[in-house]
């Protein structure tokens, strides 16, 4: 809920920024306001679409599918193809309602412009999901770098796991201010209000303008990654079921993850269905190895002596009776 309310704010304060934006530009400019006011109400009903069709791209028997053709349990890659799907008809519905509805009399080339501005916010959202995915997949060198930190101990871990943190959001940051920059230029070299009263802050007007176009396509696969962001709690609590139930070491000839979470008394052999749960345990390690070895998982001690106190003596023990149990 948390994270739905979060989205629906930023993509409510970005339609009424847009609305009101464009709405200005258009009278300033001398053409009709309609069009554009109602073009970030078009461009999110088309998203809803194709983060449906996104959505109806994921299924059980394509990750079956894939998982017999590549021989790996890979649930993520299917949903990032989903991804991909829900991407390609945005972009194309994106593209459509610019031409139908940034057509702006005067200025020709407008809707080019704004769709680029458009194309800025697309390729945002694109870098940051696989920077997202790239820090957090065991398949990637950062999480498998604080794997082998944990090996030497918590001070390690806690070293590296601050240290690729902090990386990860380089390369968002780095997005967001060169889309933001771009996306300002294209707005205010649209043409759009050059016969203005007052050129200059119409090309102002503009280029904000085209920042709300580019937040538009940030936001674009907004209900998808909503959708898929529902995946985390389920693979957590899939986590937790298979570290509370201590499954049994299995021969089955094929390949699992050994997972030893950050903490001295708990360890956990996960069996090839919890492949899911390392992708949202980027703080844990990860290692792979063949199952028809033995895992070289270290051992707890066995003594319940070390985990509890010692039992008091016959004379000191309270007897309770049954009826009181």
């Amino acid at each position: 809920v948390g994270s739905s309310a979060d989205v629906f704010e930023s993509v409510g304060a970005e339609i009424i920024g847009a609305m009101i934006l464009g709405g200005r530009l258009a009278r300033d400019a001398g053409a009709d306001p309609a069009p554009v006011v109602f073009f970030p109400l078009v461009v999110h009903s088309i998203d809803v679409v194709a983060s449906s069709l996104g959505v109806l791209a994921v299924s059980k028997e394509r990750v079956v599918a894939l998982e017999r053709r590549e021989g790996e349990y890979a649930p993520m890659v299917v949903l990032q193809q989903g991804y991909l799907v829900t991407l390609a008809v945005a972009l194309a519905g994106f593209g459509l309602a610019c031409f139908w509805l940034l057509d702006v009399e005067g200025a020709p080339a407008a809707w080019r412009h704004f769709l680029g501005c458009g194309l800025c916010g697309f390729g945002t959202a694109f870098v940051c999901m696989r920077a997202s995915r790239y820090y957090t997949d065991y398949a990637f060198e950062p999480v498998r770098r604080i794997a082998e930190s944990a090996t030497t101990g918590h001070a390690t871990t806690i070293i590296t796991g601050l240290a690729v943190g902090l990386e990860s959001v380089v390369a968002p940051v780095l997005t967001v201010g060169v889309a933001v920059v771009a996306s300002y230029h294209l707005g205010r070299t649209s043409g759009v209000g050059a016969t203005s009263g007052d050129p200059a802050a119409a090309a102002r007007a503009a280029g904000l303008f085209g920042t709300a176009v580019a937040t538009m396509g940030m936001l674009a696969s907004a209900v998808y990654v909503l959708a898929m962001n529902n995946f985390g709690p389920i693979a957590d609590n899939a986590g937790g079921i298979a570290e509370m139930s201590r499954p049994v070491h299995q021969s089955n000839g094929r390949g699992a993850f050994a997972v030893w979470v950050v903490h001295p008394t708990h360890r956990l052999i996960s069996t090839q269905s919890a492949n899911v749960v390392v992708e949202q345990h980027a703080v844990v390690g990860v290692g792979h190895q063949d199952l028809d070895q033995e895992p070289k998982v270290r051992e707890e001690p066995r003594d319940l002596a070390v985990a509890q106190p010692p039992l008091a003596p016959e004379a000191e023990r309270v007897v309770v009776p049954d009826h009181v149990r």
